[in-house]
């Protein structure tokens, strides 16, 4: 059986150019592994989060993407409750606007109508508040990277007790 999450249309058809007028319906026009140009974890505990409760406790759309190298895009990302996302970077700018639950990041709690924007190259990660957290994430890159940048033993082994806590959210009733 096939989902909305797993349909990958064609992409010559279903992205549109930078220089033309664009309609999107909402509906995924790729998956967001499907941007990434490269991916990097940490050895050890990075690619143990990776292999197992990143992708059960994150959910996400890319709803609009030009096609080819330059343009815009926006991906709609649903992190569960509770669910801590690595401190990680892009090669690219990112505007972050929170649709729903809480954006957790430092002392900052950034709630619905909120936002925050991240440098290219600038590490960064957030929890979800206890209702988790959906944002759209815009950038003028239809292509990135994901560079785990988590080093501090201490915060792994705080991540990786919350992944256990919440039991890898692997019954979670995520959307998307």
């Amino acid at each position: 059986m096939t989902t909305t999450a797993d349909r990958t249309p064609d992409t010559a058809s279903a992205l549109p150019a930078p220089d033309e007028f664009s309609i999107f319906t909402g509906e995924p026009v790729h998956r967001l592994r499907d941007m990434f140009t490269e991916v990097v974890y940490t050895p050890g505990p990075g690619e143990e989060f990776a292999a197992g409760s990143m992708s059960n406790g994150l959910r996400s759309l890319v709803p609009f993407c030009h096609a080819g190298e330059t343009g815009f895009s926006i991906v709609r990302v649903y992190l569960a409750p509770g669910y801590i996302l690595p401190a990680h970077t892009h090669d690219a700018d990112c505007l972050y606007y929170v649709l729903r639950g809480l954006a957790i990041l430092g002392r900052r709690e950034i709630g619905p109508g909120g936002g925050f924007f991240i440098p290219a190259g600038k590490a960064y990660g957030y929890t979800a508040g206890a209702e988790g957290v959906e944002v759209l994430e815009f950038r003028h890159a239809t292509r990135t990277d994901f560079r785990e940048t988590e080093r501090s033993p201490a915060r792994w082994q705080k991540i990786l007790d919350n992944a256990e806590e919440h039991g890898g959210w692997v019954d979670a009733d995520l959307p998307y």
